[in-house]
């Protein structure tokens, strides 16, 4: 008798070790989760699993879940879930981690458990990071001068295009030449001067490049500080500055397409 009672009380003593240990650790994974939820703005929840059985028929089942307050016990029994209407969603109640009984204790502090809960956590730690960082992008695109945000702009549809350094059609020009001139030989070199040009809808489009360039080196010239600034100086608006470098970017782009088309010929059809 008195060695089954010994047996006994070593068990209860055993056991009591392993659910102050398991507490413990759940205390301080709360703790951990409570800053890093803080810091990140997040919450997260865990899967659903069996926490307590009390008949075949009736079971307690929850999640873990976690925000800036730390880690919680998300609980809902079977009868509610079989009562519930069409259409109508399971309710959970929280448990704060340290209020949880027992068997709840013993069923989320399996290795398992935590391991799949923490890689929901750090997945949305990461779709976080990613949030965040695009909001800085935009930020800084928005703080950026327009002439800058306009020429990162074409400089990424550039690189899309595979334009990540000048390919020349090896055509011998004067370094000399004005800009108008340039891009008349540009337009030459790419097959954009023909005959049709008076009559082709797209022909007078691209007649008209040149004028549009020539006008923005003139914009430049006037309203830029690169010739110094004379006593009628007016300084571009946001709105020109864009205007100018979208002009530039989208023509450009539009050249650097149909050297690219010349090159590598017309794309396969579907």
């Amino acid at each position: 008798m008195s060695d089954a009672l010994t047996q006994l009380s070593a068990a209860e003593e055993q056991f009591g070790e392993s659910e102050a240990a398991a507490r413990n650790y759940l205390n301080s994974l709360s703790d951990h989760l409570a800053a890093t939820c803080s810091r990140a703005d997040i919450h997260c929840s865990g899967d659903n699993l069996v926490l307590d059985q009390y008949t075949e028929d009736e079971w307690t089942f929850g999640h873990l879940y976690c925000n800036y307050n730390g880690l919680y016990i998300g609980a809902s029994d079977s009868t509610q879930a079989m009562n519930l209407m069409p259409g109508e969603e399971q309710t959970f109640s929280l448990t704060k981690i340290k209020e949880c009984p027992i068997a709840w204790v013993r069923s989320i502090s399996k290795r398992e458990v935590i391991e799949a809960f923490l890689k929901k956590v750090q997945k949305e730690l990461l779709r976080r990071t990613d949030e965040l960082r695009t909001q800085v992008v935009e930020l800084a695109a928005v703080a950026l001068p327009a002439e800058r945000a306009a020429s990162r702009e074409f400089e990424d549809r550039a690189k899309s295009l595979g334009f990540d350094r000048i390919a020349p059609k090896r055509v011998s020009f004067d370094e000399g030449l004005p800009l108008p001139q340039l891009v008349d030989a540009t337009r030459a070199a790419l097959g954009l001067e023909t005959k049709s040009a008076k009559t082709d809808p797209l022909g007078k489009v691209s007649a008209g490049l040149t004028t549009v360039l020539q006008n923005i080196g003139a914009l430049r010239n006037s309203t830029s500080d690169a010739h110094g600034r004379g006593l009628d100086y007016k300084e571009a608006t946001r709105a020109q500055a864009r205007l100018a470098v979208n002009a530039a970017g989208t023509i450009a782009t539009y050249l650097l397409e149909q050297w690219k088309l010349i090159k590598d010929g017309p794309a396969p059809s579907a």
